[in-house]
């Protein structure tokens, strides 16, 4: 340590140090940043492709709806594409085609992000390939699994339209003569059992429908491409981790052992 400085760290004496001795701070994090620059190289790449589907909203079904109505409907339909059903689709696909992913992985490096009334379906891989066919398989995938919701969606409401029926034809049977009831059912024990059954009926076609709603329009707008250069590949993270390194040691080598390294004139007038 310094000559007649006591061995605790002082943040002003740092200082000081350090602006005496800023070139050496600077080479330190010079090297630092070329470290992890040169460790980045020995990385494998990462490539992404992405997919596009359009949802939008039948108003002339639903009617006037709040923002946060909008927008749970639209939550609902992204539930459905990142569900597991889908990516179990996917991962059957990918085994068939002999791509090994696991669910694991395509968790990892899967990205599901919404721009307004799109939905952007993103993977990345080493292999710019292999990210197109996954990002492929997911958007067929997620299509098929959003088309057989729909169908069990309008589905649901039909079978609702008919027990609301159901419900009035039993209140003609209840109140109005039933010579004169405008129903299908004369005795009301048919009628009950006969609602019974369709309101269980239409809840497990709503419990098919993953809570998708029947007004929903949507269409794959965009396929994926093959990306010829890497999205990212931590070039950046890497040197700046490696600067941020070499500040810190830096740093270390000023409070513990200036004489090491450190010309004379820092001690001089001490």
């Amino acid at each position: 340590m310094i000559p007649g400085t006591p061995d605790t760290f002082t943040l002003v004496n740092t200082l000081r140090n350090i602006t005496r001795h800023w070139q050496q701070v600077a080479l330190f994090m010079l090297a630092g940043a070329l470290l992890g620059w040169l460790t980045h190289l020995f990385l494998p790449p990462i490539y992404e492709s992405s997919a596009e589907i359009t949802v939008s909203i039948d108003f002339t079904r639903t009617g006037l709806l709040t923002d946060i109505e909008e927008d749970q409907i639209m939550v609902t339909a992204g539930d459905v594409i990142n569900s597991s059903v889908t990516v179990n689709k996917l991962l059957a696909q990918a085994a068939a085609e002999r791509i090994d992913i696991s669910p694991e992985t395509f968790r990892k490096n899967s990205y599901l992000e919404r721009q307004n009334q799109k939905w952007l379906l993103r993977i990345q891989s080493h292999e710019p390939l292999e990210a197109r066919r996954l990002a492929e398989l997911w958007a067929q995938a997620a299509f098929e699994t959003l088309t057989e919701a729909y169908s069990h969606a309008l589905k649901a409401d039909r079978l609702l339209r008919y027990s609301d029926s159901l419900v009035s034809c039993m209140e003609q049977a209840v109140w109005v003569d039933p010579a004169a009831a405008r129903c299908d059912y004369t005795r009301l024990q048919d009628l009950q059992t006969e609602l019974q059954q369709v309101s269980l009926q239409a809840e497990a076609e709503k419990q098919s429908a993953m809570g998708l709603s029947s007004a929903l329009t949507f269409s794959l707008t965009r396929l994926p491409e093959s990306s010829q250069s890497p999205v990212r590949n931590k070039q950046g993270e890497f040197t700046f981790a490696g600067a941020i390194l070499g500040l810190c040691l830096a740093l270390g080598v000023i409070h513990l052992d200036l004489k090491a390294w450190l010309p004379q004139r820092a001690y001089r007038g001490k």
